[in-house]
């Protein structure tokens, strides 16, 4: 395995949390006592990553960078208006150019210490992974008005997760990638538009991103409470 100090983590906070609730940082909530954001950064104490950027939304910079100061290493910075801009600016602002660098989202606390580990072991193979899981549900596409049109083959579809590993060479493509385009979803969709390969490997169906207030109630269920950072 390479040695994980080679690589940089950025943590993307910074959304509106709009499908949440009004008013409400999601990665703020508690699990078990401790903020999902925290839960988030510390998957990834199990390393020696070089350095953690987190980016946060104007208007709680305080309160997360307050949040974030104990942790060593770690530096947090105001987010852009989409994923991708967070993203692009979080690049910009790492001290020194790693290797490569794992994005996660701030809002799935439980991405599991052994996905990550199996990540960095692919690193020396692959310079772009995504970890995925199978879709179990019967997928249909459907048109503008809800009329359904076709059955996508399920061995032919995977939800993508993150964290997301991108070698440094892939840097420039994030960086002149349109922030605004909204058919980059996530940092991987980036690197697909520009003709390279990103290879999937098996995620973790417990590392649920919170995004509706039933899931912080499913991830307290799974998450382990004597679990202590």
């Amino acid at each position: 395995m390479m040695s994980s100090g080679r690589f940089a983590v950025v943590i993307t906070a910074a959304g509106s949390s709009s499908r949440y609730g009004p008013n409400t940082c999601k990665v703020l909530e508690h699990i078990q006592g401790v903020p999902v954001l925290i839960h988030s950064i510390q998957a990834f104490s199990i390393e020696n990553f070089s350095e953690i950027i987190v980016t946060a939304p104007a208007e709680h910079f305080d309160k997360i960078k307050t949040l974030c100061d104990p942790i060593p290493n770690l530096k947090v910075i105001i987010g852009g208006s989409t994923r991708l801009h967070s993203v692009q600016i979080a690049l910009e602002a790492l001290s020194i150019r790693p290797q490569g660098v794992f994005i996660h989202d701030g809002a799935r606390p439980n991405p599991g210490t052994d996905l990550i580990k199996r990540m960095l072991a692919k690193a020396s193979d692959f310079e772009a992974i995504v970890p995925s899981i199978g879709v179990t549900d019967t997928i249909k596409r459907i048109t503008p008005d809800n009329i359904i049109i076709e059955t996508i083959p399920r061995n032919t579809i995977i939800a993508a997760q993150t964290p997301q590993y991108f070698s440094s060479r892939y840097f420039h493509c994030i960086a002149s990638a349109d922030p605004y385009d909204i058919k980059f979803t996530d940092e991987s969709s980036v690197i697909e538009n520009a003709g390279y390969k990103v290879t999937s490997v098996p995620g973790n169906i417990e590392n649920i991103k919170l995004t509706h207030p039933e899931d912080l109630r499913r991830l307290s269920q799974i998450m382990d409470p004597t679990i202590k950072y």
